[in-house]
């Protein structure tokens, strides 16, 4: 018997709900593989231990520093769907902020100055990032790009190897194009 909603379908339907996770941008289920992730953590805040490198293969040690953003628990703006990965094995309750971090009061959100990058909101990403296409590589060009790269383990190398992938592909289409376009010309 099929269920009504847009939650709930056959069990032999095929998993055709994919969506992007918010900061790898990998294409993960939505049922099986996406959490809602608070951009503002909820119940704690933490920040690194030392000053990690872009390029950690493990996520930084943290340590906790703070009450958490309560009164955003239940913000739409602070809602994205991220990947277990980022949500719960890198991001996890990390909130990077120039020092000083102010205390985790309501309204605080209006004056600290959040490195984090929100991915809900509108900015140029050739502004904080540039991609070493070889490498996959992202490089932090600011110090959001940075923060976000290390925070999220933007560089570690499953999403190097997509990205060396997607730029390989992107080349040989390319001239395949440019090959097709100088024959066409021979016409």
């Amino acid at each position: 018997q099929q269920s009504k909603g847009l939650h709930k379908r056959k069990l032999a339907e095929p998993d055709h709900f994919v969506a992007k996770c918010a900061w790898c941008e990998q294409k993960r289920s939505i049922t099986r593989e996406l959490n809602v992730e608070h951009y503002r953590p909820k119940a704690e805040v933490t920040e690194w231990v030392g000053t990690p490198s872009p390029d950690i293969k493990e996520p930084p040690k943290q340590l906790e520093c703070d009450t958490g953003y309560w009164w955003l628990a239940f913000s739409w703006n602070n809602f994205s769907l991220a990947c277990d990965v980022c949500n719960q094995h890198w991001k996890r309750n990390l909130f990077p902020v120039r020092p000083p971090r102010l205390a985790c009061t309501e309204g605080v959100e209006a004056k600290e100055q959040v490195l984090l990058l929100d991915p809900a909101s509108d900015f140029c990403t050739s502004d904080h990032f540039a991609w070493d296409p070889l490498s996959g590589r992202i490089r932090g060009i600011s110090d959001e790009g940075k923060a976000t790269i290390i925070t999220c383990g933007l560089n570690r190398e499953e999403l190097l190897r997509c990205r060396v992938k997607v730029a390989t592909d992107t080349l040989r289409a390319t001239k395949e194009l440019l090959r097709a376009w100088r024959m066409k010309g021979r016409d």
